[in-house]
């Protein structure tokens, strides 16, 4: 499972405070996307369906676009300061590979208790 973080600072933001709620709600799928996915706040056109119930709403895109809460690169759009508050894919896959292994020394032990001799 991954996490997307809000920083409580998002409350105050002036930026986000002057998004419409659709271009917020594009803005906060466009995080969680990226998260989940292990993109590391790129996100491609194509995801861009997936921000929005009504699909790609690219007139969204202009506002995260112009205030700079994105960039325009090749292929999609980057999520500006991602790595800021947002793990990277690299951290998120090392965490869940330590979580495995946790996970397996828990087993073995649980295993071993029922192995009792007098």
């Amino acid at each position: 499972m991954t996490d997307t973080r809000l920083p409580e600072y998002f409350l105050t933001s002036p930026v986000l405070d002057s998004l419409t709620d659709a271009a917020f709600r594009v803005f906060i799928n466009g995080l969680v996307c990226s998260v989940a996915h292990g993109t590391d706040g790129h996100l491609n056109t194509r995801a861009l369906r997936l921000l929005h119930p009504d699909g790609p709403r690219y007139d969204l895109v202009e506002d995260l676009l112009a205030i700079g809460l994105w960039r325009a690169v090749d292929g999609g759009y980057e999520i500006a300061k991602f790595l800021d508050h947002q793990s990277s894919a690299e951290q998120v896959a090392k965490g869940r590979a330590a979580d495995r292994e946790r996970k397996r020394r828990q087993r073995e032990r649980e295993a071993g208790q029922g192995d009792v001799t007098p």
